[in-house]
């Protein structure tokens, strides 16, 4: 229950990456979600090394989630909040850096040798088949 919110606020754009790169095979979009789980991540790691001193105020009041989880109820390792902080920052900052590289490399174009570039359209995508329909725009 005390991991709940920041396992969420991680999850769901890591669920968000993994849905964009098994599900629509779209390397941009899942590298983008990557980096926004690497920052939330860098504010999962605020919060544990606020832990000892429990300054941030809490959203609803309770009981600081990481002073439970490093307390003696939870691993016993307040005194080692800084360090636990410092590793979930450095995760957070790895993941950031996995996303934007993954999103970068989308951009640089790939070339087959001898290939013709071809657009491939999946019409059992309601999506990709809305996505691919003629656009116009006529000025008044």
């Amino acid at each position: 229950m005390f991991v709940a919110g920041s396992a969420a606020q991680v999850m769901f754009p890591l669920a968000m990456a993994a849905y964009f790169w098994l599900r629509r095979r779209d390397a941009g979009a899942s590298g983008f979600c990557l980096a926004w789980a690497g920052t939330s991540v860098r504010d999962v790691s605020v919060y544990a090394g606020d832990a000892v001193r429990q300054a941030l105020p809490l959203i609803g009041g309770g009981e600081h989630d990481w002073a439970y989880i490093l307390g003696s109820e939870g691993f016993d390792a307040l005194a080692s909040t800084s360090a636990v902080a410092r590793t979930i920052e450095v995760a957070g900052a790895v993941l950031c850096l996995l996303g934007i590289a993954v999103t970068v490399a989308t951009l640089v174009p790939r070339r087959a040798v001898g290939a013709i570039p071809q657009t491939v359209v999946s019409t059992t995508d309601p999506w990709v088949a809305a996505a691919s329909l003629p656009f116009r725009y006529e000025a008044e």
